[in-house]
């Protein structure tokens, strides 16, 4: 059996599927630490660590160059004290702000005040909020956050009827170990007690239980697909599906 109560956070994009907008250049950090499905904190000090971060720091990294090593230079000195965050979009604000839920990163998800409410009254453990100036064609917006997911779903996929490629460089459970994904299958209850994770494999989705989407659902959330997180990715291959185009090769 598949898990049809995880969903993806999928805000809607450019009609090519690209953000909406972006950091300002000169001004990014390292969007990275905010992927790692941990704490702000804890994902700093891991990717702190990381051999890339640190022969920047030392001005050894050879393939990144200055770029490189001020955005790491950025991100710890707006670890400090977590200024707003500055993105930009060619988008007018009052467009932008018609929607709750941004789509400003492919790997990290924002939304506004009543997305924040919503999250803080149902899983108030699961995420951590970080204000962002959105420089706008015409104004900039305050209205939104960058929402850290704080926790790792380890052990989520289905490995058995799911089927992906690995990195040449990593082994099956590691973290962020699946390169891409033809068909996704979750185990049954594989999210357990939370309500909002990473899949410890590929880090890069983000889940979010059925029960979050209904209270969205519910509360008109604008900007974010309410599909099954599994639809999302096995749509976009149709040789997963029996001849009638709804049912699963499994």
């Amino acid at each position: 059996m598949s898990d049809k109560n995880v969903y993806e956070w999928n805000p809607y994009g450019t009609n090519k599927g690209l953000p909406l907008g972006s950091q300002i250049t000169g001004k990014q950090l390292s969007e990275s630490v905010f992927a790692k499905g941990l704490p702000i904190d804890e994902a700093y000090e891991k990717w702190l660590g990381y051999e890339g971060v640190q022969a920047a720091l030392k001005g050894t990294h050879r393939s990144e160059g200055k770029d490189y090593t001020d955005e790491v230079k950025r991100t710890i000195e707006w670890m400090k004290h977590k200024p707003p965050l500055q993105y930009e979009s060619s988008i007018g604000k009052e467009k932008l702000e018609e929607f709750d839920v941004m789509n400003l990163s492919l790997s990290v998800p924002f939304g506004n005040e009543k997305v924040i409410q919503i999250l803080e009254e149902i899983c108030p453990n699961d995420y951590e909020a970080f204000p962002v100036k959105l420089h706008t064609s015409t104004g900039v917006s305050d209205k939104y956050y960058l929402i850290n997911i704080s926790h790792v779903i380890h052990d989520a996929v289905d490995k058995n009827i799911s089927k992906y490629k690995l990195w040449f460089d990593k082994s099956e459970g590691d973290e962020n170990s699946i390169r891409f994904i033809d068909r996704l299958l979750f185990k049954e209850n594989c999210m357990g007690d939370k309500l909002v994770g990473r899949i410890h494999e590929k880090l890069r989705y983000m889940m979010i239980n059925k029960k979050v989407m209904d209270v969205f659902y519910e509360n008109n959330i604008k900007g974010i697909s309410y599909d099954p997180l599994e639809d999302n990715i096995n749509g976009r291959y149709t040789d997963n599906y029996m001849p009638d185009g709804v049912t699963l090769k499994y």
